[in-house]
């Protein structure tokens, strides 16, 4: 936004960042009835506001640099999203009917037992029922860093360099999760001829359901996370060409979820359910860097890193019996799947430990440029989201341990004054080395989401008018490799998120000086997925309906920045 630079040596920096995205409907689409279709039927449009101002204020004084950081971070996220397919179908296929087929519960009144006709209409009526589901998500966090730093090296046998200081952090969040089913009482009344209260699924059969404005669903969670950090590091210039950082982090944290459930969905559910829990970790760097000759170095660096742990869920818990309600319980058959008694209510901390040993030069007059790399990771505790595909609803959990060995390439090279070549690639094996929860990942299967190799080939074209004007081209082309998407122990037809690339260009006109010389001015014109790829990138599985997500389209757009 601005900078204030005083004479005595005070910088204020403020800065505004404000987002705002809207959508009509999701990227979802259904392979099975074909390109780009969708058996909706409900839209699911999107609103996504964000907005993040902060404050750097610098003072310098004689021999350091205190530094204060100031940040707030709010973003209110809506969205609604189609629940007939786990809402509307599974209430009227699994849970209504044997409900109603039991025996009835204490203190129900006895009901007819249901005809064939009456469970076809429930089928065909209430489970082709449109069920919108609406989220809406608010998050407020501030955040502040106050850093002192030495400006200039201290002797002490060698030169050092050292900053300390601390971050603080207070974030709350509130989640808002409404599910119905519109008609829903007009309905079951019209087809069995008594109030869906006076059921087996009714207020006495089970005490506290509400079905008001047709609800099958609703939770609101609030959860706060507070964590102060302080932290240092040391710079030792051992010897004009070796340098060595040591650094320490200590965090702490509190985190508490509270929730508060309402609808036939929460029968099994905590009410009301409140978590908290207590985190501190003490992460350590260590560096060495090497210079080999003035563009090149050497170095290796080991470091600790750690996650908060938290609340999770709650899921519905595990009915086996199927009583209350009569019905089995909602991902009962989830958990069966799975060889589990249920979801957790929380998850630990976990932790892992990283090595890496890298080189980075110049060479040819800086024409080339060659970053390379090679790294170890030893993770233990893994948090990991595990999605019940046949109920629809997610919790965190502690997977087990897992090692990951990678590379990185970034290769840069200026063919000619005007052309600029690079490539930045990677590969990646990582795998799980022990299990917590066998039922759900096994010993040596792959990590989620963690493509085993990737690359970005791109090239950059600059042809001078003037001086001071200049036609520009680039092209990108980035690969994704293949990654695990699901554990095998989780029933979807896809387990695989498959490899894929894009090919973007973009051209324009770069005035360099632009207002007396104060602004530069870029016109462009930019092409996503240039040769149009109908390429799935991702197989979601929503009560084991196949879902994907494919490449976006041909897009071309404009931009003009100065």
């Amino acid at each position: 936004v601005g900078k204030y630079v005083g004479d005595n040596g005070l910088t204020i920096t403020p800065e505004i960042l404000y987002q705002h995205t809207s959508s009509g409907d999701s990227a979802l689409y259904f392979p099975a009835i074909g390109l780009y279709a969708q058996d909706k039927h409900v839209s699911e449009p999107g609103d996504d506001h964000l907005f993040v101002p902060s404050l750097t204020v610098t003072q310098s004084f004689d021999a350091v640099e205190l530094t204060s950081v100031t940040s707030y971070f709010r973003r209110d996220f809506a969205r609604t999203s189609d629940g007939t397919i786990y809402n509307s179908s599974i209430f009227a296929n699994y849970l209504l009917p044997p409900s109603l087929l039991a025996p009835p519960p204490p203190g129900a009144i006895v009901q007819p037992v249901p005809t064939q006709a009456q469970l076809t209409q429930v089928a065909n009526i209430i489970g082709f029922s449109p069920s919108p589901v609406f989220y809406d998500t608010n998050t407020n966090q501030i955040s502040q860093e106050l850093r002192l730093a030495s400006k200039h090296p201290v002797q002490i046998g060698v030169p050092m360099n050292w900053q300390v200081g601390v971050y603080f952090t207070n974030q709350r969040q509130g989640h808002v999760d409404y599910e119905t089913i519109p008609g829903l009482q007009a309905n079951f009344q019209q087809i069995f001829g008594y109030s869906i209260y006076d059921s087996y699924i009714g207020s006495v059969a089970i005490p506290g359901v509400s079905y008001a404005n047709d609800l099958l669903y609703f939770a609101q969670t609030h959860y706060t996370e507070r964590q102060i950090a302080p932290f240092g590091e040391l710079g030792f210039e051992l010897t004009p060409d070796l340098k060595a950082t040591v650094g320490l982090r200590y965090v702490s944290a509190k985190a508490t979820d509270y929730f508060v459930p309402a609808g036939y969905f929460t029968v099994g559910l905590p009410d009301p359910y409140s978590e908290s829990a207590t985190y501190s970790a003490t992460t350590p760097k260590f560096a060495l860097d090497y210079a080999i000759s003035p563009n090149s170095n050497l170095y290796a660096s080991v470091a600790k890193g750690f996650r908060l742990g938290g609340p999770t869920g709650p899921d519905p818990a595990y009915q086996p019996n199927g009583a209350p309600p009569a019905a089995p319980g909602t991902c009962d058959t989830d958990y069966q799947n799975l060889g589990i008694p249920g979801a957790p209510l929380k998850y630990d901390s976990d932790s892992l430990w990283s090595y890496e040993l890298g080189t980075k030069g110049r060479y040819f007059d800086n024409r080339l440029s060659v970053n390379a790399a090679a790294y170890m990771i030893n993770w233990q505790n893994i948090q990991q989201t595990i999605v019940l595909p046949i109920c629809g609803f997610t919790f965190t959990t502690n997977a087990g341990n897992a090692d990951i060995f990678g590379s990185e390439l970034e290769v840069r090279a200026l063919i000619t004054h005007d052309w600029t070549v690079s490539l930045n690639a990677g590969n990646n094996h990582s795998y799980i080395t022990k299990s917590l929860v066998p039922g759900i990942v096994a010993k040596g299967e792959e990590l989620l989401s963690v493509p085993n190799f990737s690359a970005t080939l791109s090239s950059d074209y600059s042809y001078a008018l003037s001086d001071e004007k200049s036609l520009f081209l680039r092209f990108d082309f980035p690969w994704v490799g293949r990654s695990h998407a699901f554990y095998a122990a989780t029933t979807v037809p896809y387990h695989y998120n498959p490899a894929y690339g894009v090919l973007n260009m973009s051209v324009g006109l770069l005035q360099k000086h632009f207002q007396g010389g104060r602004k530069k001015f870029s016109l462009s014109l930019y092409a996503e997925n240039v040769t149009d790829s109908r390429k799935n990138i991702q197989y979601p599985a929503v009560f084991q309906v196949q879902q994907a997500y494919i490449l976006r389209p041909l897009t071309v757009s404009a931009s003009l920045l100065q």
